[in-house]
C-alpha cells in the first residue's frame, strides 16, 4: 500500500534536518554519511525501486516526480551535511534557514508527497464508492 510508505517517508525525511543540526553541535554518525547522497538507501528510496509498486504507480506522473523530488532532496542534505563535516558551519546554518537550499528541497519533497497521499485517498474513495 503507497500510502504508508508516503507516509513514513514524510516523517523520516522531516527528521533529517534535526539529525543534520545534532551534527554541526556533535558530529554526523558514520552511517548517516554515507546514507545521504544515496536515495536508494533509505526506505522510501528502495521502495520506488521495487517490484511491489503495480505499473500503473511506477508509470504515473505522481511517482516519477516524487522520485526527482525526493532524488534532489538526498542531494541538498549531502551537501548540506559536506558544509558541516569540512567545517564550514555557516553554509550549512543558510542551507537549513527557513529560505535556505535544505528547507526548499525538503518542502517541495513534502507538498509533493502529501498532494500523492490525498490524490491516493481520493482514488480510493471513489474505487470504495462503485463497488
Amino acid at each position: 500500500m503507497p500510502h504508508q510508505q508516503i507516509a513514513e517517508a514524510l516523517d523520516d525525511h522531516a527528521a533529517w534536518k534535526a539529525t543534520i543540526m545534532s551534527a554541526l553541535a556533535d558530529g554526523a554518525p558514520q552511517d548517516f554519511i554515507q546514507a545521504v547522497p544515496r536515495p536508494d538507501a533509505c526506505a522510501f528510496g528502495k521502495w520506488l525501486g521495487s517490484s511491489e509498486i503495480s505499473h500503473e504507480l511506477r508509470h504515473s506522473p505522481r511517482f516519477h516526480e516524487a522520485a526527482r523530488l525526493h532524488a534532489k532532496f538526498h542531494d541538498v542534505a549531502a551537501r548540506t551535511l559536506l558544509h558541516v563535516i569540512e567545517g564550514r558551519p555557516t553554509e550549512a546554518v543558510r542551507a537549513l534557514s527557513h529560505r535556505g537550499e535544505f528547507t526548499a528541497a525538503i518542502r517541495s519533497f513534502t507538498t509533493h508527497a502529501e498532494a500523492w497521499l490525498r490524490e491516493l485517498a481520493l482514488e480510493e474513495s471513489q474505487v470504495a464508492a462503485v463497488a
